[in-house]
Order: structure tokens, then sequence, then C-alpha cells
């Protein structure tokens, strides 16, 4: 099979996967119960990117926003990763280790408005935080089994904002992937702060 990877963009690149890897697992999961393995593949992962991405940017995700992701390594990061840069705006990954002073620190100076926590723990950490962090306008809890309390977002119901939008044509996000240059900021990743304040890359 001939593959083009050719890409203007980072967003193109996961459209250009889904097409030409799309059955092929892209990430896989293993239950705690039964320790099995469980996959989903290229075109799956896009959808659910696609349908973030256009519920984001219902919410007000504008193109180069930055939007901090409190997470660590799980499927909700990916989908959340990809639904972010298919809005044209930039994620701000810090694993749920982060301390209260660089979680006032890293989602302050990132300017981040829309912020990500992986589970009810992150939450209250984060909540714990949110009166020393100016501006933010939305939080999304990421963790499938556990229930978004009030003015809290749950990724799996934007997901399904966003496929109840793209099937009445709603189509902003190719819209926004189009207008992504080769050298936008996808990323900004902070450093440890051992030695200072955090830095931003």
């Amino acid at each position: 099979m001939a593959v083009n990877i050719s890409a203007n963009n980072l967003a193109e690149m996961y459209a250009h996967s889904a097409r030409d890897f799309a059955t092929n697992p892209a990430f896989a999961t293993r239950d705690k119960e039964t320790k099995l393995w469980k996959s989903v593949n290229y075109a799956e992962l896009y959808e659910l990117g696609l349908n973030l991405a256009t519920a984001l940017i219902d919410l007000g995700v504008k193109a180069k926003d930055h939007v901090a992701l409190l997470a660590d390594n799980r499927l909700e990061w990916i989908i959340a990763d990809y639904g972010i840069l298919l809005t044209g705006a930039a994620d701000v990954p810090r694993g749920t280790d982060v301390t209260d002073q660089d979680i006032q620190y890293i989602v302050s100076h990132s300017g981040a408005q829309v912020v990500f926590v992986e589970h009810l723990e992150m939450l209250k950490k984060f909540e714990h935080n949110r009166k020393k962090i100016p501006g933010i306008k939305h939080v999304i809890l990421m963790d499938k089994n556990a229930k978004a309390p009030a003015k809290v977002h749950h990724l799996y119901d934007l997901i399904e904002k966003g496929k109840e939008l793209r099937a009445k044509k709603n189509r902003e996000v190719e819209k926004r992937v189009s207008h992504i240059k080769p050298d936008d900021l996808c990323t900004l990743i902070y450093t440890s702060g051992t030695t200072g304040s955090p830095k931003g890359v």
C-alpha cells in the first residue's frame, strides 16, 4: 500500500493516518480488572478527535489558544491532544504529579482558559488552586468512569455534543485545520522547575 505522508501541519497528519492506517491499532489500554488489552484504531481515534474539536470550538476555543492538559498517559490524553490540535490550538501538558505552585504558575503563565483534568483527584487539586488562576472559563474531566460535578464538562459528553454538531454538517474543524501553518505552536511543555520557575518550551 502506498502511503502519502505529505501534510501541511500536524493536524493534517492525523487525517492522513486515519485514511492510510484506518483499521490499524493506534493506541491500546489494559483493563485493570480483566487485564486484557483493548485497542482503538486510527480511524476511530481521528473521529473522536474531530468530535471533541468541534465541541471545543463550540465552547469558544480559538486558533492559537493554549489549553492545559493535566493528566498522565491514557487513551483520553490522546483524544484530548487530538481535539486540541484539531482546533488549531496548542496543548500545555503536565502530569498529575504537578505541585500546587506549578499548577498556579503553568496554567496562569500559559494563558490557558480551558483545562483538562484526568480524574476527580486531579480536579480537586486544580479547584484548590483555581482562585489563584485568573481567566479559567472551562474545566473538562477526562475519566470515563467518573461523573463530572456541576459546572465541569465531561470529555465524553463533549464528544457526543461534537458528534451531534457534525451530523448537522458543522465543519468548523476542517476550516481551522486548513489555516494551521507548519510553524504554528502545537505544544507548550514546561520544565520541572527544579532550578526556579518552570520554563515553557
